[in-house]
Parts: structure tokens; C-alpha cells; sequence
């Protein structure tokens, strides 16, 4: 299997764990099990870090993105309801560039 079609059954497992817990709490999940996250193969798969832009160990690219409202950074929400993440981290060993991400917020 290629990391391709690995990544693509993780992110189903999740989007399929994820819609459990908001057919369980609605809109708002609570963050617990999300910090737990999925067992995939015996591999846990958490779905948030502890800030920034997060990725488990097993996959290629992030999973989540993590922002406040008092954050250093200009991050927003667009009027589609998407999140404007903006990273400006020039030397950072994770994030060696500017980086500007437009994703779903979950928000409705």
C-alpha cells in the first residue's frame, strides 16, 4: 500500500470518527476525545497537539490545525467560514517558511 492510499484510510477512519462524536455532542465536540483521537492498526492516531498545526506520527501531513482568540498570529475566520492560519515562523525546524492556510472551521 502507498502512503497515498495509507493517509487516505486514516483521514476516512477519522472523518468517520468524527461524525460519531457530532452525532453524539452536536457542533461542539469536546476536546478529550479528540485529543485521543483513533486507533488505526494498533497505531493511535491523536487528531490534536498541544498548539499549531498538528500531525501524528503516522501520517505524511497535518491532521488539524489549532488557533486562539488572543493568538499572536492573524489568524480569522472567512465569511465561508473557513480559518485563515497564518504561520511566520521563519527558521522553525517544523516550519522552515511562511505558511498560509485556508481550511474548514467546523463552524456552521
Amino acid at each position: 500500500m502507498n502512503s497515498s492510499d495509507y493517509d487516505h484510510l486514516v483521514r476516512t477512519q477519522v472523518f468517520d470518527f468524527l461524525g460519531e462524536l457530532a452525532d453524539r455532542y452536536g457542533d461542539v465536540l469536546p476536546l478529550d476525545p479528540l485529543k485521543q483521537g483513533i486507533n488505526f492498526h494498533g497505531h493511535r492516531v491523536p487528531l490534536l497537539g498541544p498548539q499549531g498545526i498538528f500531525k501524528p506520527k503516522i501520517l505524511d501531513l497535518p491532521i488539524s490545525i489549532t488557533t486562539a482568540p488572543n493568538s499572536p498570529y492573524d489568524d480569522s475566520f472567512t465569511e465561508d467560514n473557513l480559518v485563515r492560519y497564518r504561520l511566520r515562523i521563519p527558521r522553525h525546524r517544523d516550519h522552515p517558511f511562511r505558511l498560509n492556510v485556508t481550511a474548514c472551521s467546523g463552524r456552521s
